[in-house]
């Protein structure tokens, strides 16, 4: 049995040691097939901890879950008219909807539900973030740290919203791609990035401050070149386009140029709040019997405050701080959707790279045990999350 036991770590070991042999020749494509076996792991465990009593299949589960029935309803439809104290699709940004229109149209009709289509544009988006996101930390981590960054990335507790229909994935993507940009100064295509990401999710105001700011400290700069002053400002005008964009064509269908507010605030509930009033809620909720959610997001809170000491510790590039500073606090300050907060800092990656340096430095089998047991975790919580006992996770 001792010696059963013994070829079957020796043979893990090896297979483990190959991978990391391979991904010294294509680190980029180790982490974005890292990621997807991660999220496939993940989703294995998200179908064996759904309820026995569930009636509906997981897959099918998933393709209802979150967002995806707003975002198919305006990819097929397009926005609602605005009506005061009622819920409307005004609320969410437009590009998600776009890209499910788009992925339908190129599928067979027949072949594919809407929300079916809605979950391979989040799949893909992942994919192509799990590689920004390596390409990010390369800029700064060695190819082994940022192999592992952007497999974390699939392994956090509630990256089950990286295989259901919502937006995260789709906005992380170009934020990564965006930040990319800046640390080489290519400001032009970093400003077109922030433009995507700012028709992607409301938090697009924390990227295209940081891109419009880096973009505009280089065109002050008097050693910066003609050509590249020229890029930067072409960046600073298009990074906050996209958000502004959005934002006041919402507010004109409103009637008031800071209609999405209204759109936010009567519909949803969602407005910005104070610091004190997000720590109050989850301080009371902590003091008395409460779901995992409420524990998820203490342990959440607990850990992005760590990770953004961790950054400055390390005097990460300021880039990369600043919009993680700026994810983190946008989560915080809605203190109305505060069991949402692990989900909101999901696009702030940059958190992961102080805890991916640290891993890295271990051995290939160390590594690969705690992202499977991470992995494993976070399959569990996002079938505890889409069942009934999640139903107030996310509201």
């Amino acid at each position: 049995m001792d010696a059963a036991a013994d070829a079957a770590a020796g043979a893990f070991a090896g297979w483990v040691r190959r991978i990391w042999s391979v991904a010294r020749h294509r680190p980029g494509g180790v982490a974005v097939a890292g990621w997807l076996a991660l999220r496939l792991v993940a989703l294995a465990v998200y179908w064996w901890g759904l309820p026995d009593e569930s009636t509906i299949h997981p897959l099918h589960q998933l393709a209802l879950f979150g967002d995806t029935s707003w975002n198919a309803t305006i990819a097929e439809r397009g926005y609602d008219e605005w009506t005061a104290d009622h819920q409307v699709n005004l609320a969410f940004f437009p590009v998600y909807p776009m890209a499910i229109r788009l992925v339908a149209a190129i599928i067979p009709a027949g072949t594919m539900s809407v929300p079916a289509a809605a979950v391979l544009v989040v799949w893909l988006a992942g994919m192509g973030a799990a590689w920004a996101i390596f390409a990010v930390a390369r800029e700064v981590m060695p190819a082994r740290a940022a192999v592992v960054a952007a497999m974390a990335w699939g392994a956090l507790p509630i990256a089950i919203v990286e295989s259901g229909g919502f937006s995260e994935s789709l906005f992380t993507l170009p934020a990564a791609i965006a930040l990319r940009c800046v640390l080489r100064r290519q400001w032009a295509w970093a400003g077109l990035a922030s433009l995507v990401a700012g028709l992607t999710r409301p938090t697009g105001i924390a990227l295209w401050i940081v891109v419009g700011l880096a973009c505009a400290i280089a065109l002050v700069r008097r050693r910066t070149p003609g050509r590249e002053r020229l890029h930067a400002a072409a960046g600073m005008v298009m990074a906050p386009a996209g958000w502004t964009g959005f934002v006041l064509w919402v507010g004109w269908r409103v009637g008031r140029p800071l209609g999405y507010l209204d759109v936010q605030g009567s519909g949803w509930g969602s407005r910005l709040n104070p610091l004190s009033e997000f720590v109050h809620r989850l301080a009371d909720a902590l003091a008395q019997p409460h779901y995992l959610n409420v524990t998820v997001v203490a342990v959440t809170v607990a850990g992005a405050l760590i990770c953004l000491a961790a950054c400055f510790a390390q005097r990460m590039r300021w880039p990369l701080v600043a919009y993680a500073c700026g994810i983190v606090l946008l989560a915080m300050t809605n203190a109305s959707y505060w069991v949402c907060f692990p989900r909101f800092i999901l696009p702030a990656f940059p958190l992961l790279f102080p805890p991916a340096r640290a891993l890295a430095a271990q051995r290939p089998w160390f590594i690969a045990m705690v992202l499977l047991a991470a992995t494993w975790v976070s399959g569990w919580i996002g079938a505890w999350f889409s069942s009934i006992g999640g139903a107030t996770a996310f509201p």
